[in-house]
């Protein structure tokens, strides 16, 4: 798992959001709490977790890759650039949606995926993919917009284990539950801002507040330009 700034004397926090990181995370657990992203000014589409399922050996099985638009040979093709990577499994499992390659039907299926343009916004949207000619083609009208999520694990940087009950929020929206005993949270319905609050709170600790560029892991902090006259 990552290890990233102090929340207090006691606690730290890691975020999964691997967006500029490579796509293939060091665990599951760590690439479950990431989403897949798209950079429009790059065209390259990153999948930090794919869960398959219809396997032949019925099990669930896990990959990571990146893929290119190719907008010469299909408007909406993507070729793969980054071979299939299969994460280090020996992470504990998370249960929340990602993305899913159902073997079955040879379709990916995409939760949330979030749109970067370069500007100080970013777009959610759920996509499905068949796989064609060597890469993913999107399937018409599957580019819905949906609800953005924020997940991440919050740790006692102490002991090194996950922090339970611990307070999270972003920009307002509070995580539904407090972080469970993995020390997970997930935060759905933030807003577009690529600059956000991230504030984390737990008994017997101080308190967290920082602005946070949703885009990337590692606590990045927000450039003063994003968000204009607030520093």
């Amino acid at each position: 798992m990552l290890k990233l700034k102090t929340i207090a004397p006691l606690a730290c926090v890691s975020l999964g959001c691997l967006f500029g990181l490579p796509a293939q995370a060091s665990c599951v657990t760590e690439a479950m709490t990431a989403i897949p992203y798209f950079d429009m000014t790059k065209g390259e589409l990153v999948m930090p977790l794919i869960e398959l399922s219809a396997t032949p050996s019925g099990e669930a099985q896990f990959l990571a890759t990146r893929l290119q638009y190719q907008s010469a040979s299909n408007p909406a093709h993507f070729a793969i650039t980054q071979p299939l990577t299969n994460p280090n499994d020996d992470c504990e499992y998370i249960s929340i949606p990602v993305a899913n390659f159902d073997m079955s039907l040879w379709q990916l299926s995409i939760p949330t995926v979030a749109l970067i343009s370069g500007g100080d916004e970013v777009a959610f949207y759920s996509a499905k993919f068949q796989l064609q000619d060597g890469g993913l083609t999107l399937l018409p009208d599957s580019l819905i917009p949906t609800e953005g999520r924020y997940s991440g694990v919050v740790y006692n940087q102490a002991t090194q284990q996950p922090l339970k009950n611990a307070n999270v929020s972003l920009d307002g929206v509070e995580a539904a539950q407090p972080t469970n005993s993995a020390g997970h949270f997930t935060i759905t319905g933030i807003g577009n801002s690529v600059c956000q609050t991230l504030t984390i709170s737990s008994e017997g600790f101080a308190p967290m507040v920082k602005e946070v560029d949703i885009r990337y892991g590692g606590l990045k902090a927000c450039e003063t330009m994003v968000r204009g006259n607030r520093s």
